[in-house]
């Protein structure tokens, strides 16, 4: 069963300026789907075409889901919150142990706040999840924890869409292809 489909599909920045023409894509229930390209290529400003929030595009979107589970890249900025990673999640994983829970969001590393948004993600259950650079700030072993995730949910028969530089064996879509 096809998740999503575009077709003669042209992605245009807010301004106009296209970021992607002619672009041809499928994406089949339970499976892994990996968008790479170069920083600026339109990755991002795809994912927000894909869950509607972001209009400024051509073509034809089908969409054959109802729920999702989005991680957004995350900023560099260093909010100023009065929560902990444990009010992010408090689902244990490999990669995030209860000793960060107590841990201030603001004074947090950026992979101690990916690893708790990952978690929260992890542990909402949905049968897609949609993941932009999910990879980034993470150490070595960390990517593997959450790489070795992330193949158990596409075995379990669920949908992953994801970007990022870490090549997960998934099948790649090189938006390069139609800028």
């Amino acid at each position: 069963m096809q998740l999503i489909k575009l077709s003669n599909f042209n992605l245009l920045t807010d301004d106009g300026k296209t970021l992607l023409k002619n672009l041809e894509l499928i994406m089949q229930k339970g499976e892994g789907l990996h968008l790479v390209g170069d920083n600026g290529a339109g990755k991002t400003t795809l994912i927000n075409a894909i869950i509607n929030k972001h209009d400024s595009y051509e073509g034809s979107i089908e969409r054959n889901f109802t729920g999702y589970s989005y991680l957004p890249q995350l900023s560099n900025k260093n909010p100023k919150l009065p929560i902990s990673l444990g009010d992010v999640s408090k689902t244990e994983y490999p990669f995030y142990k209860k000793e960060l829970f107590s841990r201030a969001l603001q004074s947090a590393s950026g992979g101690e706040r990916k690893k708790a948004m990952l978690a929260k993600i992890f542990s909402e259950n949905n049968d897609f999840m949609i993941l932009d650079e999910p990879f980034n700030h993470l150490d070595q072993k960390s990517r593997e924890q959450v790489s070795e995730y992330l193949h158990n949910f596409i075995r379990s028969g669920k949908s992953l869409l994801i970007t990022g530089h870490h090549d997960l064996g998934f099948r790649k879509e090189n938006l390069s292809r139609w800028s």
